[in-house]
């Protein structure tokens, strides 16, 4: 997504605040008609929807899975993360613990790994990839 977007993101269809569950809450599909769908919000439907958008088209992006980061209202995270915003997918590192606990992380509707959540396997992997700045001051 662009770092300041000018169109409305209204993206919680999942609402794991209120309902605790790590389940996606299936909703009516809206009455409204689009340009476009895009369906999966990964590495390729994140950013398809949203230069589809910037160019003006009304599209309606449809992921399955809860979100993922803390800034997309996500809420899978360990204990220690509890007073902070962050979810298991904004800590570097953390991504490898879909080894161990997937549940509502992993796609059950195939027979490969596949991250079902906002972002996609791009969320699940991302602490994998992360640049980090380090800045070094000499004393």
């Amino acid at each position: 997504m662009s770092s300041s977007p000018n169109y409305p993101l209204n993206i919680p269809s999942t609402d794991l605040r209120s309902t605790g569950s790590h389940e996606a809450v299936c909703k009516p599909a809206p009455a409204t008609t689009y340009d476009y769908i895009v369906v999966g919000g990964g590495a390729g439907g994140i950013p398809v929807a949203d230069k589809l958008s910037q160019a003006g088209h009304k599209v309606l992006l449809i992921e399955k899975g809860p979100p993922s980061t803390g800034r997309w209202g996500g809420t899978m995270k360990p204990d220690w993360l509890k007073p902070t915003n962050l979810t298991r997918f904004d800590v570097p590192g953390l991504c490898n613990q879909i080894w161990v606990d997937s549940a509502g992380i992993a796609c059950t509707d195939t027979d490969q790994m596949a991250g079902c959540v906002l972002g996609g396997g791009t969320a699940v992997n991302a602490g994998l990839w992360w640049n980090v700045s380090w800045v070094f001051t000499p004393d």
